[in-house]
């Protein structure tokens, strides 16, 4: 008979586990889901302030680095590159690119040959065929991530 109890002891815990008990909603915790959703929704415009801000300053460090090596392609007739692309490195930028965005050959510019790059954030990479101009690391920018700045 033991055997018989302790089987169905252990069915009640297994039927407890599945049972769905409704919990009271008092005036507390009326007010802290009430302040949590309040607070929620208040965060979401300083979140996309912070997110237009950090992508203006994104943007023009963007513009200023292609402004430079557009500039020395314009001078020299190449673009100032030191090496292809170490993809197993680029992690994201394999993200990027897996949605067809370029066929061109993409090289690390040299912040060596063009000195106005040595004190930037982003580490930026060319596209030889076409001359665009991209950043290893991504920005957050209207719900997408970003690899070179909007127009």
């Amino acid at each position: 008979m033991g055997g018989l109890g302790m089987l169905t002891r252990f069915s009640e815990k297994i039927e407890e586990l599945f049972t769905v008990k409704q919990t009271k909603y008092t005036n507390g915790r009326l007010m802290f889901t009430f302040l949590m959703i309040f607070a929620v929704v208040a965060i979401l415009p300083m979140y996309f302030k912070y997110e237009d801000y950090a992508y203006a300053k994104y943007k023009e460090a963007y513009q200023t680095a292609q402004a430079v090596v557009r500039q020395y392609h314009s001078e020299k007739g190449e673009y100032p590159t030191t090496g292809p692309v170490q993809w197993e490195k680029e992690k994201s930028l394999q993200e990027f690119f897996s949605e067809g965005l370029t066929h061109g050959r993409l090289y690390y510019v040299d912040a060596e040959l063009v000195p106005e790059l040595k004190n930037f954030k982003y580490r930026y990479i060319v596209d030889i065929d076409r001359g665009t101009l991209y950043t290893s690391q991504h920005i957050a920018y209207r719900l997408k991530r970003w690899h070179m700045g909007l127009a």
